[in-house]
Parts: C-alpha cells; sequence; structure tokens
C-alpha cells in the first residue's frame, strides 16, 4: 500500500507499506510519476516499511530519477528500513539519491 502525501512545504512524502514487488511495483511507478507531475518541489519517498523491492522496481526508481531531473525536482530517500539501506548502499544508490538518513 503506498499513501501519498504533500507537505506545507510545497514536497511530497510517499510512504510505501510494504514490499514492492509484483503488483506494487506499478503501484509505485504511478505514485512516482504523479508527484513527479504535480507541482511539488521535492519528492521525499518513505521507505521505512520496505524490506525488500525487485529489479523491476529499483528500474522504475532509476527511471523516475531521470524524469524527475528533467523537470527540475529531487526524489530524496528520506527513511529507509536498515536491511534495505545496506541494499541500496551496496550498489551506490547515495551516489544517485540523496539519502540523508542513511548513515
Amino acid at each position: 500500500m503506498i499513501v501519498k502525501r504533500e507537505l506545507q512545504t510545497g514536497d511530497v512524502v510517499i510512504e510505501v507499506r510494504g514490499n514492492i514487488l509484483g503488483d506494487a511495483v506499478e503501484e509505485f511507478r504511478e505514485a512516482l510519476y504523479g508527484a513527479i507531475d504535480s507541482p511539488c518541489r521535492n519528492i521525499l519517498l518513505d521507505l521505512e516499511k520496505v524490506r525488500t523491492m525487485n529489479s523491476r522496481a529499483i528500474g522504475v526508481l532509476l527511471l523516475a530519477r531521470k524524469k524527475s531531473a528533467a523537470v527540475g525536482k529531487t526524489i530524496k530517500i528520506d527513511k529507509c528500513d536498515p536491511g534495505l539501506t545496506k541494499s541500496l548502499l551496496a550498489v551506490r544508490f547515495d551516489s544517485i539519491f540523496e539519502m540523508p538518513n542513511s548513515r
């Protein structure tokens, strides 16, 4: 399940509640692209309740980053499950996404 909410700062928080696998990948993609197409400034991903994501979900995230950069927006991985953080850091996601709470 994905919950999307706007903050008073003009940012959008996308909170993912559960693993991003199977049909959840499409819901994740729709939430990300919807936020990119909205008038928000930054997109904050809350992945605190996500233990795993498949390669398709990672591809969606990478394509969303490219699309958001093209329109001057930033995607930040604001919160992340410790195990998922280790996996994302192992593939150097911190070099392409802001991950302020990853250390």
